[in-house]
């Protein structure tokens, strides 16, 4: 075997040692799950771990008009039912490793009748910013035909440990929407390798071993 096969079996080995797998995520309630409100309804209440912006939030329930949240039984709508002051929504301080790479995910949609321009606003920090129109989704099966919620997934790095901000926000200014639900913020880890990647590294290792003893043996014989 050609010694540059050899390193190409490492080198596969160590590639499938080193891949993408989803580890430990410091948001908290990212499904909205605590306080827990009255299955079918909704209620102006701020979800456990996060803080309030505007004029505050509502928890919406699976039943509630005929919606369903897109992970456990409920969901957060941005603007609460007593508006106020724009832009409304929640965030939520967390803590990061520098150098580590994270995966910021939620999933989100809308309300059929919304007014044109009810646009979902996020931001990780300065890590991450964005903002998606939910014009024209609906999770309400009373209201008209429902949407499938929709993920958005951002990768980012910081560059320094420190604590960032989570923020959800709308300036819309109507009396629902835009929802989320499902928040994330995962750090992207080296994969767990399975047996057979094992084999597959001890092999290729064994095999440039060989070949290196092979190699020596011959330099002995040549200088006798």
């Amino acid at each position: 075997m050609k010694v540059h096969s050899l390193l190409s079996v490492a080198g596969l080995a160590f590639a499938m040692l080193s891949g993408p797998a989803v580890a430990a995520d410091p948001v908290i309630n990212g499904s909205f799950e605590q306080p827990t409100v009255p299955a079918g309804t909704a209620a102006t209440v701020t979800p456990t771990g996060w803080t309030a912006l505007g004029g505050g939030v509502d928890i919406f329930t699976t039943g509630m008009s005929g919606g369903s949240a897109s992970s456990g039984l409920q969901f957060v709508d941005l603007i609460g039912t007593g508006q106020g002051t724009f832009p409304s929504g929640l965030y939520q301080d967390i803590f990061l490793q520098a150098g580590t790479t994270y995966q910021l995910s939620f999933d989100y949609n809308g309300q059929a009748g919304n007014p044109p321009g009810a646009i979902l606003d996020y931001s990780l920090g300065s890590l991450v910013s964005g903002s998606i129109n939910v014009d024209g989704m609906n999770v309400f099966a009373d209201l008209a035909p429902v949407t499938a919620w929709q993920t958005s997934q951002s990768l980012l790095t910081p560059a320094l440990s420190d604590t960032y901000r989570l923020t959800f926000t709308t300036s819309a200014g109507f009396f629902t929407a835009p929802f989320i639900d499902n928040v994330s913020v995962s750090e992207v880890a080296a994969a767990v390798p399975e047996p057979e990647t094992y084999a597959l590294m001890l092999a290729g290792f064994g095999a440039i071993g060989l070949f290196g003893r092979r190699q020596r043996r011959a330099r002995e014989r040549a200088r006798s």
